[in-house]
């Protein structure tokens, strides 16, 4: 009996071997077609940011030139520029913070900072299409012919500077319900979350409500049209014409994001009460994990860029 029992837990122990070694395999494969083609998973801090996947020595680049911390930033899915936020406190504490956006290149230890005007004085949430024409933000807006504040969520054109209202915005400060902000190449489209419903809003020349329905994160894909987001334990594909289940996923934590190859998405998974960063290819259904979020990455998710 005992020799039955040692068999069949050698059985398993070198099964556990044998899965380790397919995982590791499969880790290795993902790390070596990523980095050929230089797309790398990292974690934006508020003056630089650190390669998270695949991992290199632990890299960290820390912007040139920095002014002052930002205290809010974000990729662009093309992953060759940063959006930042610079916020400036009145020192007197007469008037409230002003905020200014800033664009630079994340090449080398990136570009020099480019500031882009808008008509707001502040800015909670924002995105770029992959193009860079256009962005989406959640933010106050001042309007000169009225002379109030007004908070909402806008879409910029940089190529004219034109700001178009989308959807109202909980007053700044009271509401973390709104998230996953979209915008595509033609600014056509524009996706977000809020509070667990998907909602979408289309139109070529001026954007209208499109649909809304349960789910969390979604971020569109390459093209601009087709769209995946997360749903009771499944990643959904949407392309406007169907939907359908892309992958079997566990309680996702933070945002998803697509490469900028539409190859494969990374996203943050609940693991043994830490956050575990997983990517997937999307066309083999393969995942692999990453660093946990409380050894490599600071905040609740990670952003693709192209080095």
């Amino acid at each position: 009996m005992k020799f039955v029992t040692i068999l069949l837990l050698s059985g398993v122990f070198i099964g556990s071997i044998a899965w380790g070694v397919l995982e590791a395999q499969a880790t290795t494969e993902v790390e070596r077609t990523l980095s050929g083609q230089r797309m790398y998973l990292v974690d934006l801090r508020n003056d630089g940011y650190r390669l998270a996947f695949p991992q290199q020595d632990n890299v960290r680049v820390d912007y040139k030139d920095l002014q002052s911390d930002y205290v809010y930033s974000v990729v662009a899915p093309n992953g060759r520029s940063l959006f930042a936020v610079r916020r400036v406190f009145d020192r007197r504490g007469l008037e409230p913070p002003r905020d200014t956006l800033i664009r630079r290149s994340l090449e080398g230890a990136g570009g020099d900072e480019e500031i882009i005007s808008l008509p707001l004085v502040n800015i909670f949430r924002c995105a770029v299409s992959t193009n860079e024409r256009f962005m989406i933000i959640a933010g106050r807006l001042k309007d000169p012919a009225v002379g109030t504040l007004r908070d909402g969520i806008f879409i910029l054109d940089r190529s004219n500077g034109e700001v178009q209202y989308v959807a109202p915005y909980p007053k700044a400060g009271s509401n973390e319900d709104i998230r996953s902000l979209n915008v595509s190449d033609q600014g056509n489209v524009v996706l977000y979350e809020d509070a667990g419903i998907i909602v979408a809003f289309v139109g070529e020349k001026r954007l209208t409500f499109a649909e809304r329905h349960p789910g969390k994160f979604p971020v569109l894909m390459p093209d601009g049209q087709a769209y995946v987001y997360a749903d009771r334990g499944r990643l959904i594909l949407n392309d406007r014409k169907a939907e359908r289940e892309v992958l079997r996923i566990p309680e996702i934590a933070g945002a998803i994001r697509v490469s900028p190859d539409g190859n494969f998405v990374a996203f943050g998974v609940e693991s043994g009460g830490d956050t575990q960063l997983r990517i997937c290819e999307l066309s083999t259904q393969k995942c692999v994990d990453g660093p946990k979020y409380q050894d490599w990455i600071a905040g609740r998710e990670t952003f693709w860029i192209k080095r």
